[in-house]
């Protein structure tokens, strides 16, 4: 129940899901906050000592399926900015353990993720989330899902197929790498992240 595939217009399928995490989390927990702010902290605030499961309500979906399941906090904020921090890392945690899932069910993950919609233009959260995922984040000129519609329309009219009207049409602005010296640190958070979980029940 945690996985379901698309078909791609091409006539392959495409494996995917919808996690309860994301950004949500942050609108719901900092939306009074100048965001901007925050994510000028947000490099020397990272590794955080916090484990954070950013669930905004009951339930979750994937990486495994809790109707029940909760959102944490391990740990206690010196402020709002390590809580910030914490709270873009949770997110990139939970993503990590997505693309393991995935891996362990026969869809490998390469090693660049193309990301979209509000949150992939917040450069210090693809950085974080890059260092998380040890992958590199890419990322369109245009993000707004509306644009996803128009290349799909383009693939039936000004193009011969879906993969044509995306060479045509998208455009990746911005590759973000991981930092080698934040890799370890990254690891090991991951690991205290997934006993956390464990400790309670999830997954």
């Amino acid at each position: 129940g945690r996985v379901f595939c698309h078909l791609h217009p091409d006539g392959f399928w495409i494996p995917g899901g919808t996690s309860s995490t994301g950004g949500e989390c942050i609108e719901n927990r900092f939306g009074e906050d100048d965001l901007r702010e925050l994510d000028k902290h947000v490099p020397e605030r990272t590794p955080t000592h916090l484990i954070v499961y950013p669930l905004v309500r009951p339930g979750e979906k994937l990486p495994f399926v809790n109707p029940e399941a909760e959102g944490f906090l391990v740990g206690r904020s010196k402020d709002k900015y390590d809580l910030y921090a914490a709270y873009l890392e949770g997110v990139g945690l939970v993503e990590k353990w997505i693309y393991e899932l995935m891996d362990d069910l026969g869809a490998p993950v390469g090693e660049k993720i193309y990301t979209a919609g509000a949150g992939s233009r917040v450069e210090e959260w693809l950085q974080v989330r890059a260092n998380i995922l040890n992958k590199t984040l890419c990322r369109a000129e245009v993000v707004e899902p509306a644009f996803g519609a128009a290349v799909v329309a383009a693939s039936r009219t000004a193009c011969n197929n879906l993969t044509e009207a995306v060479k045509r049409m998208v455009k990746i602005v911005l590759e973000v790498e991981p930092e080698a010296e934040k890799l370890k640190p990254y690891a090991t958070k991951y690991r205290k992240f997934r006993d956390a979980c464990r400790a309670i029940g999830y997954g």
